[in-house]
């Protein structure tokens, strides 16, 4: 099942960040040991009053058993900090940074693509862009993307395009209450008062993906599809 990233809010040109912890998970055992014990017997005395002479035996046994048990202490520490610390496409990979993208139909973005308009999560209309990405070490939880979108006779956002701006993507594993994740999404303009106006219509897209290492770029024309379904109603459609 797919997740989406942080609710964004239109007219904003920076979608917010949502930043969690994890817990940290240890335990430990105990010492344990074991005390010495010792047994000792008595003496035993045996006379006779006939000719024969006086016989006595004495016999002593004592036995000492020495046992300890050396303290033993197991600490285990379920906490990672590998790349299993990272989730929502992240991939533990070497190094050149790379990014990849994908479509909500999970198909690999190239030149001449379909990109189809989605219902999200979110209750808002969007093109999602679903990334994978690696050859870097995340910093924090937080990544950060710049999308610029030009669409020809749509491109009617304050900055001149279709959609522009830097988006804030959630890399944790923790789950997100309340929002999601995993997904850098396109927003149409509210003027927009037809959607499927855009179907059919190509799209030049550019992410660029702000790594630790460097900045990622790709650049790609991509063919909008707009085309009513069931799943429109939860976005007003």
């Amino acid at each position: 099942m797919r997740t989406a990233i942080v609710p964004p809010v239109r007219h904003a040109a920076r979608l917010l960040l949502l930043l969690t912890t994890w817990p940290l998970l240890s335990a430990c055992a105990g010492d344990d040991g074991a005390s010495a014990s010792a047994t000792t017997s008595g003496a035993s005395d045996t006379s006779a009053t006939s000719a024969t002479s006086a016989t006595s035996a004495t016999s002593d046994t004592s036995a000492t058993s020495d046992t300890t048990t050396s303290d033993t202490t197991t600490t285990s520490d379920t906490s990672e900090t590998t790349g299993a610390d990272y989730c929502a496409g992240w991939q533990d990979a070497p190094p050149p940074a790379y990014l990849e993208l994908r479509s909500v139909t999970d198909e690999p973005l190239q030149p001449g693509s379909t990109l189809p308009l989605e219902c999200g999560p979110q209750g808002l209309f969007m093109f999602g862009l679903y990334p994978s990405f690696g050859g870097f070490t995340p910093t924090s939880d937080a990544l950060e993307f710049t999308i610029t979108v030009d669409v020809d006779g749509f491109n009617d956002n304050p900055a001149g395009h279709f959609f522009s701006g830097p988006v804030g993507y959630y890399i944790g594993c923790d789950p997100v209450i309340g929002g999601v994740v995993g997904v850098l999404p396109v927003i149409p303009w509210d003027e927009i008062t037809d959607l499927t106006e855009l179907d059919g219509k190509p799209a030049q897209v550019q992410v660029v993906m702000h790594a630790p290492s460097g900045d990622v770029t790709l650049d790609l024309t991509v063919v909008l599809a707009a085309v009513p379904s069931d799943t429109w109603g939860f976005c007003g459609g």
